[in-house]
């Protein structure tokens, strides 16, 4: 038996080295943050170095822009597919150019698309997009340009480079919100969680953390994407924004009803930290 049980020991401990020598000679794959560049380097750029920035900037895992959108196959986000979106700016900006009367190109389309979020709004999604310069997404005049490339080049010809001029009215946006700089949101995070969880049961129909019902939108990740006003409207006035794949009137006034301001102000705060 002693025999036994040494051969076994042997055996286990020379497959768990094995695992580990293999281990150590695959790659380990890491997310990293978009790397940030000086506008030097920045002007610099090649068309190729810019779009790739923009997938980044855009995400691959569901944080910034792919929290909402997909390109392609996947579940469905809060926001449209995007694939082949270069090739239908081509579409709208002859649409707009007719309508308007004046120039009108698929650059232009797409950068006013990012900048203006509800300038155009796609058939069966609500108007939930956020200003992409103010927090949380954030986004510099950079950010913005290479998503923009990158949109582009999803089936379009990209015009887009490092050189291309926002309107002056769009850099003079960016510039102050990066002067205002962000505020810190009122309310205690851990006083909205025990509403979300406990007091207010709202876990009954909204999953956070992994935890919770179906019944409404899941709330996973909403603070990477969506701003303090957005929120509070979505608690005193639930009808006001539906989200895609849901009906007016799921969610009852109730909520609103039984807060005060500052169990309002707490809840919007705890729904700020859900972050992917």
């Amino acid at each position: 038996m002693r025999n036994v049980f040494w051969k076994v020991t042997g055996f286990v401990v020379l497959v768990v080295a094995l695992f580990v020598a293999i281990g150590q000679k695959v790659p380990q794959i890491a997310s990293y943050p978009p790397k940030e560049f000086t506008e030097e380097e920045f002007r610099k750029m090649q068309q190729t170095q810019l779009i790739e920035k923009g997938r980044q900037v855009f995400g691959v895992g569901g944080e910034r822009c792919s929290q909402c959108h997909i390109i392609g196959q996947g579940t469905p986000g809060r926001g449209p597919n995007l694939q082949g979106v270069g090739a239908r700016a081509v579409e709208r900006a002859r649409e707009r150019a007719q309508q308007t009367g004046r120039s009108y190109t698929a650059e232009d389309y797409i950068i006013e698309s990012v900048m203006e979020p509800q300038a155009y709004l796609v058939k069966g999604y609500p108007p939930i997009m956020p200003k992409v310069y103010l927090p949380p997404l954030d986004l510099s005049e950079t950010d913005i340009k290479a998503v923009a490339a990158f949109l582009e080049s999803q089936g379009g010809d990209v015009t887009i480079t490092s050189q291309t001029q926002l309107k002056p009215e769009y850099s003079q946006r960016i510039r102050a919100a990066k002067l205002a700089g962000a505020q810190p949101p009122k309310g205690n995070a851990q006083n909205g969680a025990d509403l979300f969880y406990n007091r207010m049961r709202c876990v009954g129909c909204h999953t956070a953390g992994g935890v919770g019902g179906q019944y409404g939108p899941v709330l996973d990740g909403i603070g990477n994407v969506q701003t303090v006003d957005y929120l509070r409207e979505s608690i005193v006035n639930p009808d006001a924004v539906i989200v895609t794949g849901f009906k007016k009137g799921m969610m009852e006034p109730y909520f609103r009803e039984n807060l005060t301001d500052p169990e309002l102000d707490d809840l919007v705060r705890f729904l700020l930290t859900l972050k992917k």
